[in-house]
């Protein structure tokens, strides 16, 4: 947020007690406006990580050091919005994804209304951490080449 002392609200969710898509669809219509976004029956958001549906894994010794270095690879951006409208709740009605990156289990997307950090947690990666960040939001970027 633009409030003083208040960059950015942070708040954490019982498993059983609350369904954080809600959340993120009244959210989402909020600060990106537009219509909102479509639920499934059964897209909990579990299950295959985005970079496994569309890399087939992501577990190779290149994957681990692509992931030291955080190399990011471009990914097919159609696949990665089939695998996010079938499984997690996430895009809305009129956005589609223009470009998507991975690197292991993390993915970074870039749709037509912003840009999506989809990070998996832990081991097991049941955990899962989604960052939208608007593009009106955005005051700056920075892109770094890949070395020789």
């Amino acid at each position: 947020t633009n409030m003083p002392g208040y960059g950015y609200i942070k708040k954490g969710f019982y498993k059983s007690k609350s369904d954080i898509f809600d959340v993120y669809a009244v959210l989402a219509s909020k600060v990106l406006g537009g219509p909102g976004v479509e639920r499934r029956p059964g897209s909990s958001g579990e299950g295959k990580t985005v970079a496994a549906a569309v890399q087939g894994g992501g577990n190779t010794a290149a994957d681990f050091f692509h992931r030291i270095g955080n190399d990011m690879a471009q990914v097919d951006p159609k696949q990665v919005e089939t695998h996010l409208r079938r499984s997690v709740p996430i895009l809305q009605h009129d956005e589609h994804i223009e470009l998507a990156f991975a690197v292991g289990r993390d993915v970074t997307v870039l749709t037509t209304k912003r840009m999506l950090m989809i990070d998996v947690k832990g081991w097991s990666g049941k955990r899962v951490a989604y960052l939208s960040l608007p593009y009106t939001a955005m005051r700056a970027f920075a892109l770094r080449s890949a070395g020789g």
